[in-house]
């Protein structure tokens, strides 16, 4: 993934998280515990802590296995179409 898209991905969880956060169904604050935080502030903290991992490394690997699986679905499907096309 480019920054631009890592951005936008990261711009639509913090609005999941808002909208989560305020349907009281869905509140993860329990009970009257002043100190219970919603994932909004879960996430802000580890932003701002720079506990968040950068994953780019593992995009790099799920990129390729992607690619292998791509080949491979492609060389299945030609095999598939030579063995229907004789028939």
């Amino acid at each position: 993934m480019t920054e631009e898209e890592k951005e936008r991905e990261a711009e639509k969880l913090f609005v999941l998280f808002d909208r989560m956060e305020k349907n009281p169904v869905l509140s993860m604050k329990s009970g009257n515990d002043d100190k219970a935080k919603t994932p909004m502030e879960i996430m802000r903290e580890k932003l701002e802590r720079g506990d968040l991992e950068d994953d780019s490394k593992d995009d790099k690997a799920k990129d390729e296995e992607e690619r292998r699986d791509e080949q491979e679905a492609l060389a299945d499907f030609k095999r598939y179409k030579e063995r229907t096309a004789k028939k």
